[in-house]
């Protein structure tokens, strides 16, 4: 920020507003002018300030390299015989490209000495040291004009292109007038011709709708007599099957009676016949009974006879076994006879 500040500070103070207050284009670069980017210096520094600003004079020597202009290439150049600045147009000129009315001097003029004697060699050398001076700066205010004229002439450049962009652009605007124009004019007629179109797709539509109705009312009309007439049919066939409805339930109501008598004998016969089922069935049953009593009869017995043997059995162990006990104690309590071992004991069966 204050690398361009002091950027902008540096700025000759005419290269920024014109007379109209307006941005001169061509001597301030700005990012949107691609012609001043180009033909305008790349920065404004104090080591590359233009020599010739746009409104104001130059107090400084100039250099004029682009354009070398001096005393010698112009034609017709006289050096002014005072050291009087004058500042009244040429007559080449017109009057817009004339200087300013009030230059300011190129450099503060040293005092004049007091002129020595004309006859004196000091006086010749005065003279031509003069002369010398005012040839320099006959030649700085040429330069200068010059550099003036130039960017008048460039002033004038820009001024004709600037009418030439805005007769361009009236031309344009003209062209687009004329264009809508035309367009409005197509759009009125196409709005016509879409107009006409509604209007006729109305009357057609309407045309449609009316026959549609006459169509309706015709189907209406047949539709009621085919209407009647089906109602008719249907009167005659509800009748014809309530006739057929009371013979069948006639009919149905004798064959019931029959079916009545016919049923009563089947379940007689059907009912005798479940009787003789039943009675063959419990008979069996009985047998069945009897020969499974029988059955388990004979199991017990038999088993009742194997625990008797079982229980016999066990006796005879018992009585075994209390014979031998009371051979044992009655050898235990036995001391007058001598000590036979016993050969039937289970001791000496072991």
């Amino acid at each position: 920020m204050r690398s361009a500040r002091a950027r902008v500070a540096e700025r000759p103070k005419s290269a920024n507003v014109s007379k109209r207050g307006t941005l001169a284009s061509l001597l301030s670069p700005r990012p949107g002018n691609r012609e001043a980017l180009m033909q305008a210096p790349p920065r404004w520094t104090s080591a590359s300030k233009p020599a010739v600003t746009r409104y104001c004079l130059i107090d400084k020597q100039t250099s004029l390299s682009p354009r070398p202009a001096s005393a010698q290439t112009l034609p017709g150049f006289q050096p002014r015989p005072s050291t009087v600045e004058v500042t009244v147009p040429t007559t080449d000129q017109a009057p817009s490209e004339a200087p300013p009315s009030e230059p300011a001097p190129l450099s503060p003029s040293p005092p004049t000495p007091r002129r020595p004697p004309a006859s004196s060699p000091t006086t010749d050398c005065f003279h031509v040291r003069q002369a010398r001076k005012e040839a320099e700066a006959n030649a700085q205010l040429l330069a200068n004009r010059i550099a003036f004229l130039h960017l008048e002439q460039e002033k004038a450049q820009m001024e004709a292109d600037k009418m030439y962009m805005e007769h361009c652009r009236e031309v344009r605007a003209k062209q687009e007038a004329e264009r809508h124009r035309a367009e409005k004019a197509a759009r009125a007629q196409q709005e016509e011709r879409a107009i006409q179109a509604r209007r006729e797709k109305k009357i057609t539509i309407q045309n449609e709708h009316k026959l549609r109705l006459q169509h309706g009312l015709a189907r209406l009309q047949a539709e009621r007599a085919h209407g009647a007439r089906s109602v008719k049919l249907k009167r005659k066939t509800i009748e014809a099957e309530r006739q057929r409805k009371e013979f069948a339930v006639v009919q149905a109501k004798i064959q019931a009676r029959h079916k009545v008598v016919s049923h009563e004998d089947h379940m007689r016969r059907q009912r005798s016949l479940r009787q003789q089922q039943l009675q063959a069935r419990l008979e069996a049953a009985q047998a069945e009974r009897i020969r499974l009593e029988h059955e388990r009869h004979e199991v017990a017995e038999s088993r009742v006879a194997a625990m008797r043997a079982k229980e016999t059995a066990m006796k005879c162990t018992l009585e075994i076994q209390e014979f031998q006990h009371r051979l044992e104690m009655q050898k235990c309590f036995d001391t007058e006879t001598p000590v036979t071992p016993d050969t039937f004991s289970p001791n000496t069966l072991e």
